[in-house]
C-alpha cells in the first residue's frame, strides 16, 4: 500500500480517537470568552438581542467555568437561560439589567456566586438550585448560601409574596439582597446579625421594617427611596446608620432611636417630610451633613423641612445639631446639672447673708467703739470740769 494513503488512514484514526468538542457557529459567534489561569473559559455574552440562552460547556475547546462581570448586562430581551453543570462561579452584574427573566437555575457544580449578580432582573420570580450543591439552596424560590450560618443571598424582586420573616437560621443578608422587589409590603429581619448595604433600596411598596436587636449597623443606602414606607423598628443595639439610608422616604412616620446610636450618616433621612418630631439620645456622637431636618426644594436647592422640632439633651451632640442648623428643639437639662445650679444658687445665697451679717456685725462693732470712745471723753471732760470747779473753790 501506498505510504501517504497508510499516513492519511493513521491520521485519520488518531483524530476520530481524540475527544474534540465543536461550538456551532452561532454560539461562537453568540460569546467571547477569557482565559483563566487554570485554561478554562470565563464567559460573556455578545448579543445583546438574545432571548434563549443556551450556555455552551466548552468553547474552542476550553471547559466553561465562569460567568463574566456582566455577562449578560443589557441583554434585556432575555427570558431564559441554562446554565451547564461545568460552570463553578458566577460574578458580579453577571444578569445586570436581564428585566425579562424570570426564573433562574443554579446548577450543582455552582461554588460561588459573587455580590450583585442578579441585580436589574426586575422579572425574577423564583430560584432553583440542582440537587447536589453544596453550596447554594433555594427555599421557596428564594436563594440562600449555606455556612456557619445561612446567608440570604438574593430575595427575587417579582415575588408577589406581600410580607416576608427571614428564617432563624438566616444569620447574615448580602448587599443588595431585596432591591428593587416590587410586592414585598412588610419585612422582619428575625435572627439575622449582619446586614449588607443598601439592602432595601428602591422597594416602593414596603411598608413596614423590623430589625432584630442582634443587628449594630445599617450600612449605606439600606433603605433609600423607599417612598410608601411608614414604621421602622430599629434594633436596640444599633450603633450606626449608614449615609442615606433612609434618604427619600417621604412617608416615614415611626421610628425609634436607640440609646446607644453614637453615629448617624450624611443625609441619613434626607427628603423624610413626615418625619417631625426627633427624639435623639444622647449617646450620638456624630451626626452627618444634612442627616436630619432636610429636603429639596423645587429649584433642586437643600432646604429645611418645617415644623422639625429635635428633643435631645442639653448640649449633647444632636443638640448642637438643633441649633446650629437653627432648628427649634426641646431641652431639659441633665439632673445633674440641675444639682449643681441648685447647690449653686444655695451656696451663692449664704455667701450673700454671710457676706451681710459680717458686715452689719463690723458695723455694730465699730458703732459700739465709736460709743465707748466718746463716753470715754465725756467722762474725762466731766473730770476736768469738776478739778477746774475744784480749784476755784480753794482759791
Amino acid at each position: 500500500m501506498d505510504i501517504s494513503k497508510l499516513c492519511g488512514i493513521a491520521a485519520g484514526i488518531l483524530l476520530a480517537a481524540m475527544p474534540v468538542t465543536l461550538l456551532p457557529c452561532a454560539a461562537a459567534e453568540t460569546y467571547s470568552y477569557t482565559l483563566l489561569d487554570d485554561g478554562t473559559a470565563s464567559l460573556k455574552c455578545e448579543d445583546t438581542a438574545l432571548v434563549h440562552a443556551d450556555i455552551p460547556e466548552t468553547i474552542d475547546g476550553h471547559t466553561v467555568t465562569a460567568l463574566a462581570e456582566n455577562c449578560f448586562d443589557g441583554c434585556t430581551q432575555l427570558e431564559t437561560v441554562t446554565i451547564p453543570d461545568s460552570v463553578t462561579l458566577i460574578h458580579s452584574y453577571a444578569f445586570q439589567g436581564c428585566n425579562m427573566l424570570e426564573t433562574i437555575s443554579i446548577p450543582a457544580s455552582v461554588e460561588k456566586i459573587d455580590d450583585f449578580a442578579f441585580e436589574g432582573c426586575l422579572a425574577l420570580q423564583a430560584f432553583t438550585v440542582a440537587d447536589g450543591n453544596e453550596t447554594y439552596y433555594a427555599e421557596d424560590g428564594i436563594l440562600f448560601k449555606n455556612g456557619i450560618s445561612q446567608t440570604l443571598v438574593r430575595y427575587p424582586q417579582s415575588k408577589t409574596d406581600m410580607s416576608y420573616k427571614t428564617p432563624d437560621k438566616c444569620g447574615t443578608v448580602s448587599p443588595w439582597a431585596f432591591t428593587d422587589c416590587r410586592y414585598l409590603e412588610k419585612l422582619e429581619f428575625s435572627k439575622t446579625s449582619a446586614i449588607g448595604a443598601d439592602v432595601c433600596m428602591n422597594c416602593t411598596a414596603l411598608r413596614k421594617v423590623s430589625i432584630c436587636d442582634d443587628v449594630t449597623e445599617l450600612i449605606g443606602a439600606g433603605f433609600a427611596y423607599c417612598s410608601s414606607l411608614r414604621s421602622v423598628k430599629l434594633p436596640e443595639r444599633l450603633t450606626q446608620i449608614g449615609d442615606r439610608c433612609f434618604y427619600g422616604d417621604a412617608a416615614l412616620k415611626e421610628i425609634n432611636f436607640p440609646e446607644k446610636l453614637s453615629s448617624v450618616g450624611e443625609q441619613a433621612f434626607y427628603a423624610c417630610v413626615e418625619l417631625k418630631t426627633l427624639p435623639l439620645p444622647k449617646s450620638l456622637k456624630t451626626i452627618g451633613n444634612e442627616s436630619f431636618g432636610y429636603s429639596v426644594n423645587e429649584s433642586g436647592s437643600s432646604t429645611k423641612i418645617p415644623g422639625v422640632v429635635f428633643e435631645v439633651d442639653f448640649g449633647s451632640a444632636a443638640y448642637k445639631y438643633a441649633k446650629s442648623n437653627g432648628f427649634s428643639y426641646k431641652s431639659e437639662a441633665p439632673q445633674s446639672l440641675i444639682l449643681v445650679i441648685v447647690v449653686g444658687a444655695v451656696l451663692a445665697i449664704l455667701m450673700i447673708a454671710g457676706i451681710s451679717i459680717s458686715v452689719k456685725r463690723r458695723k455694730a462693732e465699730q458703732a459700739a467703739e465709736a460709743e465707748r470712745i466718746a463716753l470715754e471723753e465725756r467722762r474725762k471732760a466731766h473730770e476736768e470740769r469738776k478739778r477746774k470747779k475744784k480749784e476755784e473753790s480753794a482759791k
